[in-house]
This record gives C-alpha cells, sequence and structure tokens, in this order.
C-alpha cells in the first residue's frame, strides 16, 4: 500500500517538474508586462483600449477579441497635409476622367479664367451703360415721330398741287367763284377799289 501511494510518492517526472523551478517562483499571474510605452503597474494590472473621434471599442469576452470600428459620426482630427503631396495618405490630381485633388496647373487656368470672366462681365456692363451708343425708349419714339424724306416730299408735292389749283396764273386766267379782296385792288397801277368809292360818293352827290 505504502509504495502504490501516488500521493505520497512523486515520480521521476515530478521530479524533474519540481528541479526546474526556480527559487522564490510563483503561481502563473493574468497580467501584461508593457503594451507600446505602458509598462504594468504590478503583477494583475490592467490596460484598457479607449476609442478616439469616430472610433468604436467593442469586446467580446467569450472570444476574448477587441474590435475597433471607424464610426465615422465624428469629425476626425486635422489631417489634410496627409493627402497632400509628400503625405501617408495622397489623393492623386483630378484628371479628365477621375475625381481628385485640384493640381497647382489646374488653380492658374481656373484664376485666369475668373480674371476673364470679371474683365467680360465689365465690358459688358460698361457697353450697357453706354448712352451714346444706345438710344432710350423716349428717344426711339420721339424719333419714330418723326417726318421721313418720302413722306415729307409727299406733303410738299401735295401743297404745291393745292397752291397752283388755288392762284391764279401770272400770264392771266378766270375766277369762276367770287372774289374777296381785304386791301387794295390795283389793276395797272389804278387803285380799282378806291375809284369804285368815289364813283358812288360822285352819284349820291349828283342826286
Amino acid at each position: 500500500m505504502h509504495k502504490s501511494d501516488k500521493i505520497v510518492h512523486l515520480t521521476a517526472a515530478e521530479h524533474d517538474k519540481l528541479d526546474g523551478i526556480e527559487e522564490g517562483a510563483e503561481v502563473n499571474q493574468n497580467s501584461f508586462a508593457q503594451v507600446n510605452d505602458i509598462l504594468a503597474a504590478d503583477k494583475t494590472d490592467a490596460i484598457t483600449i479607449k476609442g478616439g473621434i469616430g472610433i468604436t471599442v467593442t469586446t467580446n469576452p467569450s472570444t476574448k477579441e477587441v474590435t475597433v470600428t471607424a464610426t465615422g459620426d465624428a469629425t476626425p482630427g486635422k489631417h489634410a497635409e496627409t493627402h497632400l503631396p509628400g503625405g501617408t495618405d495622397v489623393i492623386p490630381y483630378a484628371s479628365s476622367t477621375s475625381g481628385g485633388l485640384m493640381s497647382p496647373q489646374d488653380k492658374v487656368v481656373i484664376g485666369n479664367l475668373q480674371t476673364q470672366q470679371e474683365h467680360t462681365m465689365e465690358s459688358i456692363s460698361s457697353h450697357i451703360a453706354d448712352t451714346t451708343k444706345h438710344t432710350t425708349t423716349a428717344e426711339r419714339d420721339a424719333w419714330n415721330a418723326k417726318e421721313t424724306p418720302e413722306g415729307a416730299q409727299a406733303k410738299a408735292n401735295q401743297a404745291e398741287t393745292n397752291a397752283k389749283n388755288a392762284s391764279l396764273p401770272r400770264t392771266g386766267g378766270t375766277v369762276s367763284g367770287n372774289l374777296v379782296v381785304g386791301n387794295i385792288l390795283t389793276v395797272q397801277g389804278r387803285n380799282v377799289l378806291s375809284e369804285i368809292d368815289q364813283l358812288k360818293t360822285s352819284g349820291n352827290n349828283a342826286k
């Protein structure tokens, strides 16, 4: 019985194991020595993984997994220089077929186009405001109301015709209607109206 008692007696493998334990050794501990530049403060120290801006950290104790997820729910820190030439996440310049950053050459071209557009708009505005080259509505109406050369000539021709029809030619003619003289009527140097009045006066005196 004594010889077969495995609790009282050790096997050769158990003797070898005990011989390999250093003096002062302790039972295994659930701890870490160092993560990056973070050192363990004691035998059972713990480290916490914390999510930053737009980062969520989830754990699964049963599978002993830690998941770090970029949620995009917050604005990331300043990192524009990483996308520029020489950065760690460079965005290429835009092309005719692909989007991207504006190249310095494209910026110059766009700047020149903007300058040309401003000059063009200034020229257009100046041209529109030029009252010498352009007419106002009032000026156009006044010009449209003026007599045309053709209309003026037609009126002159009609006036000449009317004057001829209403007057005797200098060589003589016949008056078919009444003749009204509002002043002196002279025939061959003689005041006809005055002589008629004298004859009337002489006749009345003779009576």
